[in-house]
């Protein structure tokens, strides 16, 4: 195998969970935490943006779907590890509930938001916006020219009155499927009260994708209602 071609395999990442995490992944997510660094400044490669919200002054991603691959993973159980004093122990039995709960398909964190509008010439005032239903919400992926279909095995609604309060917001609280990701002081959220007019969802989306998916590009596509949102991402590793 020529240098290139080593290389070439190198960066197609994983589909499916290894017995073991990967070390460099795993050290990479320690370092960002002794640095104080954000996890979403290495997710480029899991990350695709599917919607933005203009917040008076810009627009803001709000609107996005992460591909949890094992490098991902690996990142995340070494990012908290250092956060939350895990040992050794601990996090290979954390990685070993993480494989059980994937198992051999793929998961996907896809969240969606209905936000008011936001007039750049009058910053306190909303344009209401009708939020869909996200209980119907239909998820499917394209890979080459292959459409499969993704199944929903979780979702959280949030609601708020201030639109800005749900621009950003984290995921790895709203779902018991992956608990183990979870820090030790991180409380698994309570069901949100349907109050207010900007609404936000996070699904767990599962897809059962080929090892030949590995390097190749994979559409995203959600749809709720009569809006389609696709994004395309890259299976590489990093």
């Amino acid at each position: 195998m020529s240098f290139a071609s080593m290389i070439a395999a190198w960066l197609c990442a994983p589909v499916t969970m290894p017995s073991a995490f990967e070390p460099g992944s795993f050290n990479l997510g320690v370092r960002l935490a002794t640095q104080r660094k954000s996890l979403a400044s290495v997710d480029r490669n899991c990350h695709v943006t599917l919607g933005r919200w203009f917040d008076g002054s810009k627009q803001v991603p709000t609107e996005y779907a992460l591909w949890l691959s094992p490098d991902y993973l690996a990142r995340e159980v070494g990012y908290f590890s250092k956060v939350s004093g895990w040992t050794d122990a601990e996090c290979d039995s954390r990685w070993l509930q993480l494989r059980a709960a994937v198992g051999n398909r793929s998961l996907f964190v896809i969240r969606l938001a209905t936000l008011e509008r936001q007039d750049p010439l009058e910053l306190w005032s909303f344009a209401r916006v009708a939020p869909p239903k996200y209980e119907s919400a239909v998820f499917s992926f394209t890979l080459e020219s292959t459409r499969l279909k993704g199944e929903i095995l979780d979702c959280y609604l949030e609601y708020s009155r201030r639109p800005h309060a749900l621009a950003r917001t984290t995921w790895f609280d709203k779902s018991a499927l992956l608990e183990s990701l979870r820090p030790n002081e991180v409380a698994l959220r309570e069901p949100s009260i349907p109050l207010g007019d900007n609404v936000a969802a996070t699904y767990i989306v599962a897809v059962d994708l080929p090892d030949a998916a590995t390097g190749k590009p994979l559409t995203v596509h959600a749809k709720v209602g009569s809006k389609m949102r696709t994004g395309t991402l890259r299976l590489l590793r990093g």
